[in-house]
């Protein structure tokens, strides 16, 4: 006779839970009656997170396959025995010290504070039933509360409690929990939890039985209805640990670190219980040393350049270069500069030095980019100031700022809630400007002056604005420069409002390295009709968009045109992989698909994956 499953631990030896861990609770429960289990179950789980999100290699499929692996790992002995005198130190189960160790791991890989673990109980509370032979197992929903981020010490107590109110109320079937619950249920997920802990501490027994060698063995092959579940087996050697998985979410690597990270937090545990739990480190010291120094060696020597003088630059390079176009009307980067350069002189009249916020009220045309570039070159910062929006916000916004300049268009004027300032319409009132000179405008102004302020949404409370210098901009186009090479005959695509921070790169890097910038009309970059056409007519090589307008352009009639199309940047919104996937492989544009995110604070964005056509990708990180 040979047994081949080790999953045999689901009988009378398992110890998940096991009730004569807790003296003076066995056989309590037993006369609890069934409706009374059910009403604490009811209670104890009502609310609960149903679905634990960890960050998985591969989106959850949308029907489990239960293609499953496993990988094993040992405890140190001093770790083990480490483990051994912190239970009986704060009078706990040394399952409830791991079910809380691994409560911890799953809280900080999912950043949720309701962790809900799966355990089987042996059923087998009773003296009556000892001699049965069978499988009373049951499983329990452990809820592990990680709020307010308790001590490690606190966790533990909580656990304790749960877990021993959990014992008392072990006999109501899991499947009639469920049926009783009335959880959502998916093909994708288990329902209530997804992740299981079990520990294995009885002393293995040898059977004798007359005329038969009994011998076991492990199963390679393991099949699991859940995303992860933890087994842990006291050894001679010390506590034997091992991972069973679902390989269609992770991969063997990840696993791999997770129970790096696993004895990492155990040891962290041992030597300072009475530290938070959001505080005891993960990372091994070869992850540290990676992650701090190697990954943060990001030094790069660029130049210290104002945005203005890079543009300046690019002016003595390409005079007669078209530099920017709009609805059938187009300016050299000579005329461009000349221009800008007559409204910086005027500017300069007013008052306009560094650190002075002219706000900008416009909406794209010629005159939006003469207003930017104006500014900067007098040495003052620009505050957006977007048309769109409502009055009690621009008040708002003008107050806080103290602005006392502001560029815009006449039919914009009426839209402007101040009396204060004064306003500048760069169409109606040119004839005066242009009567300043086209030399390019000496001022005091250096890189760690500003050159915007742009405000956040506010949807975290109060709007605030953000102060980015020159420096930060400017390093940011070098590394952009460095990264995609824009050249003099890439056609950036200009659909950003200046209230947003990408317009800076598609506005400034277009500038400052020789590009056509191609001003979409208002309300362009809302209209995908008008986007492919625009594409297609002007030939666009370089565009920025956001994730909603792109899927939409993906549906649109004549997409297939847009062949010239090389470069895009989105972000700002999820991005998942099936979209990535179909954007850099079944369409003939796109060959660098650049997908970023930063808040307003970092400077455009802090962070980029770029996905060149003929990658393959299965996971979709946030930037």
């Amino acid at each position: 006779m040979q047994l081949t499953n080790k999953n045999l631990y689901l009988q009378s030896n398992i110890q998940a839970a096991s009730l004569t861990e807790v003296e003076g609770w066995h056989g309590t429960q037993t006369n609890n009656p069934k409706e009374q289990q059910l009403n604490y179950w009811k209670q104890q789980l009502a609310g609960a997170t149903p679905v634990l999100e960890l960050p998985t290699d591969r989106p959850r499929p949308p029907v489990q396959s239960y293609r499953s692996a496993k990988q094993s790992f040992v405890l140190p002995k001093s770790l083990s025995k480490a483990l051994q005198t912190l239970s009986q130190q704060e009078d706990v189960t040394l399952f409830m010290t791991l079910l809380a160790a691994f409560g911890t791991l799953l809280y900080r890989y999912s950043g949720q504070e309701d962790i809900l673990i799966g355990s089987p109980i042996s059923g087998r509370n009773s003296a009556e039933i000892e001699g049965l032979i069978g499988s009373f197992v049951n499983s329990l929903v452990l809820r592990t509360d990680v709020s307010g981020n308790p001590t490690f010490q606190e966790l533990l107590q909580r656990v304790r409690a749960m877990a021993m109110s959990a014992y008392v109320n072990q006999e109501l079937p899991f499947e009639e929990l469920v049926e009783q619950l009335q959880p959502e249920r998916s093909l994708s997920y288990h329902p209530l939890f997804q992740v299981m802990f079990v520990l294995q501490n009885t002393a293995k027994q040898t059977l004798d039985l007359s005329g038969l060698t009994i011998t076991s063995s492990e199963l390679d092959k393991v099949t699991s209805k859940l995303d992860l579940t933890l087994l842990m087996e006291e050894t001679e050697q010390g506590f034997k640990g091992e991972w069973q998985y679902n390989a269609d979410l992770f991969d063997a690597a990840t696993i791999e670190r997770m129970s790096k990270h696993f004895q990492t937090l155990l040891s962290a545990i041992v030597a300072e219980p009475q530290q938070h739990v959001s505080q005891l480190p993960l990372l091994t010291p070869t992850e540290r040393q990676q992650l701090l120094v190697e990954w943060n060696n990001t030094q790069a020597d660029y130049p210290q350049q104002c945005i203005h003088q890079l543009f300046e630059q690019q002016v003595e390079k390409t005079p007669n270069a078209v530099a920017v176009i709009f609805e059938g009307q187009q300016l050299s980067y000579q005329q461009l500069n000349a221009r800008a350069n007559q409204l910086a002189h005027y500017l300069r009249t007013l008052g306009v030095e560094p650190d002075v916020l002219v706000g900008i009220c416009m909406e794209r045309s010629l005159e939006m980019v003469v207003g930017l570039l104006g500014i900067l070159k007098a040495g003052g910062a620009y505050v957006s100031l977007e048309p769109e929006y409502p009055q009690e916000r621009l008040e708002f916004m003008l107050e806080d700022t103290q602005t006392r300049v502001i560029l815009t268009q006449e039919k914009l004027v009426k839209s402007l809630p101040t009396d204060e300032a004064q306003v500048i319409c760069l169409d109606s009132e040119w004839e005066l400007i242009a009567q300043h000179s086209e030399e390019n405008p000496v001022s005091e102004v250096t890189v760690d002056n500003l050159v915007y302020i742009i405000y956040t949404s506010g949807s975290t409370g109060k709007p605030k604005g953000v102060m980015i210098a020159h420096r930060g901009v400017s390093n940011h186009l070098y590394w952009r420069q460095a990264t995609f090479q824009l050249t003099e005959q890439d056609k950036v695509l200009q659909t950003f409002s200046l209230n947003f921070d990408p317009s800076v790169w598609q506005i400034f890097w277009t500038l400052s390295f020789g590009g056509q910038l191609i001003l979409a009309r208002p309300g362009g970059h809302k209209d995908p009709a008008y986007l492919v056409k625009v594409i297609t007519e002007q030939q666009i090589t370089i565009a920025g968009l956001v994730p909603s307008i792109i899927r939409i352009l993906l549906e649109e009639k004549g997409i297939e045109n847009c062949t010239r199309l090389r470069h895009v940047t989105s972000g700002g919104e999820g991005l998942g992989v099936e979209f990535i996937e179909r954007f850099v492989g079944g369409f003939k544009f796109g060959k660098v698909f650049v997908k970023c995110y930063g808040a307003t604070e970092e400077c455009i964005f802090g962070t980029f994956l770029g996905c060149p056509r003929g990658g393959k990708y299965t996971i979709s990180p946030i930037w």
